[in-house]
Protein backbone atom coordinates (compact mmCIF):
# COMPACT_ATOMS: atom_id res chain seq x y z
CA UNK A 1 0.00 0.00 0.00
CA UNK A 2 1.60 2.66 -1.00
CA UNK A 3 -0.04 6.62 0.73
CA UNK A 4 0.39 9.78 -0.83
CA UNK A 5 -0.84 13.12 0.49
CA UNK A 6 -0.51 16.30 -1.35
CA UNK A 7 0.65 14.64 -4.41
CA UNK A 8 3.91 13.44 -1.75
CA UNK A 9 4.25 9.89 -0.71
CA UNK A 10 4.26 9.53 2.77
CA UNK A 11 4.72 6.07 3.39
CA UNK A 12 4.32 2.83 2.01
CA UNK A 13 3.69 -0.49 3.69
CA UNK A 14 3.85 -4.20 2.50
CA UNK A 15 2.96 -7.59 3.83
CA UNK A 16 3.32 -10.77 3.74
CA UNK A 17 -0.57 -11.88 3.28
CA UNK A 18 -3.83 -10.25 3.07
CA UNK A 19 -4.96 -11.51 7.08
CA UNK A 20 -2.05 -9.25 8.33
CA UNK A 21 -3.24 -6.05 5.70
CA UNK A 22 -6.52 -6.70 6.73
CA UNK A 23 -5.39 -6.32 10.60
CA UNK A 24 -3.44 -3.33 10.56
CA UNK A 25 -5.59 -1.52 7.45
CA UNK A 26 -8.07 0.27 10.06
CA UNK A 27 -4.98 2.23 11.85
CA UNK A 28 -2.79 2.96 8.72
CA UNK A 29 -6.69 4.62 7.27
CA UNK A 30 -7.03 6.62 10.41
CA UNK A 31 -3.20 7.99 10.46
CA UNK A 32 -3.61 8.63 6.90
CA UNK A 33 -6.55 10.61 6.97
CA UNK A 34 -5.36 12.85 9.35
CA UNK A 35 -2.44 13.05 7.73
CA UNK A 36 -4.37 15.06 4.71
CA UNK A 37 -6.48 16.68 7.09
CA UNK A 38 -2.93 18.62 8.13
CA UNK A 39 -1.79 18.92 4.26
CA UNK A 40 -2.91 22.34 2.53
CA UNK A 41 -2.10 21.11 -1.10
CA UNK A 42 -4.86 18.61 -2.88
CA UNK A 43 -2.71 17.52 -5.26
CA UNK A 44 -3.33 13.82 -6.13
CA UNK A 45 -0.12 10.96 -6.07
CA UNK A 46 0.76 9.52 -9.54
CA UNK A 47 1.26 5.51 -10.12
CA UNK A 48 4.37 6.91 -11.72
CA UNK A 49 5.43 8.24 -8.56
CA UNK A 50 4.39 5.47 -6.62
CA UNK A 51 6.55 3.28 -8.94
CA UNK A 52 9.64 4.67 -8.82
CA UNK A 53 9.52 5.15 -4.90
CA UNK A 54 8.78 0.91 -5.28
CA UNK A 55 11.71 0.59 -7.34
CA UNK A 56 13.93 2.71 -5.65
CA UNK A 57 13.43 0.39 -2.49
CA UNK A 58 15.26 -2.51 -4.48
CA UNK A 59 18.74 -3.48 -4.00
CA UNK A 60 19.46 -1.90 -0.56
CA UNK A 61 21.82 -4.06 2.02
CA UNK A 62 19.33 -4.11 5.33
CA UNK A 63 20.60 -4.15 8.66
CA UNK A 64 19.46 -6.65 10.64
CA UNK A 65 18.73 -7.27 14.80
CA UNK A 66 17.23 -9.93 16.59
CA UNK A 67 13.86 -8.90 17.78
CA UNK A 68 12.36 -8.67 20.91
CA UNK A 69 10.81 -12.40 20.93
CA UNK A 70 9.33 -12.70 17.61
CA UNK A 71 11.63 -12.84 14.72
CA UNK A 72 14.25 -10.03 13.26
CA UNK A 73 14.05 -6.29 12.51
CA UNK A 74 15.36 -5.30 9.36
CA UNK A 75 16.26 -1.86 8.28
CA UNK A 76 17.65 1.12 6.27
CA UNK A 77 18.34 4.75 7.12
CA UNK A 78 19.73 6.85 4.33
CA UNK A 79 19.54 10.67 2.98
CA UNK A 80 16.73 9.67 1.29
CA UNK A 81 14.88 6.76 3.18
CA UNK A 82 14.44 5.34 6.36
CA UNK A 83 12.98 1.55 5.54
CA UNK A 84 12.09 -1.03 8.53
CA UNK A 85 10.83 -4.66 7.99
CA UNK A 86 9.79 -7.38 10.59
CA UNK A 87 11.23 -11.02 9.51
CA UNK A 88 9.98 -14.61 11.45
CA UNK A 89 11.79 -17.31 9.43
CA UNK A 90 13.64 -15.58 7.47
CA UNK A 91 10.36 -14.10 5.62
CA UNK A 92 9.78 -10.62 5.71
CA UNK A 93 6.09 -10.07 7.21
CA UNK A 94 5.84 -6.33 7.24
CA UNK A 95 8.15 -3.72 5.50
CA UNK A 96 7.23 -0.01 6.21
CA UNK A 97 8.96 2.79 4.14
CA UNK A 98 9.22 6.62 4.86
CA UNK A 99 11.17 9.23 2.29
CA UNK A 100 13.50 11.46 3.85
CA UNK A 101 13.09 14.90 3.97
CA UNK A 102 14.35 16.56 0.77
CA UNK A 103 14.53 13.46 -0.90
CA UNK A 104 13.45 13.24 -4.62
CA UNK A 105 9.71 11.53 -4.00
CA UNK A 106 8.38 14.11 -1.87
CA UNK A 107 7.88 14.18 1.92
CA UNK A 108 7.76 15.23 5.55
CA UNK A 109 10.46 15.02 7.63
CA UNK A 110 10.73 10.97 9.37
CA UNK A 111 10.50 11.44 13.01
CA UNK A 112 11.11 7.62 13.68
CA UNK A 113 8.01 7.55 15.87
CA UNK A 114 5.09 9.42 14.63
CA UNK A 115 4.26 6.91 11.68
CA UNK A 116 5.40 3.71 12.98
CA UNK A 117 2.84 0.95 12.67
CA UNK A 118 2.41 -1.97 15.45
CA UNK A 119 3.28 -5.49 14.15
CA UNK A 120 3.43 -7.42 17.28
CA UNK A 121 0.20 -8.05 17.35
CA UNK A 122 -0.13 -9.81 14.11
CA UNK A 123 1.54 -12.51 16.66
CA UNK A 124 -1.40 -15.19 16.02
CA UNK A 125 -1.49 -14.23 12.38
CA UNK A 126 2.02 -15.79 11.93
CA UNK A 127 1.58 -19.17 13.49
CA UNK A 128 1.94 -22.21 11.14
Amino acid sequence: MVIGVGGRIVSVDIFAGPELFRALYPKILKASALSALTSPDAASLSQEQAAAFLRSLRGRTLERKEGLGLGAELYWTGADLCLSALAVKDRVVHLAAFPQEGAAFGSKPWDGQERRLPVADSRSLLRE
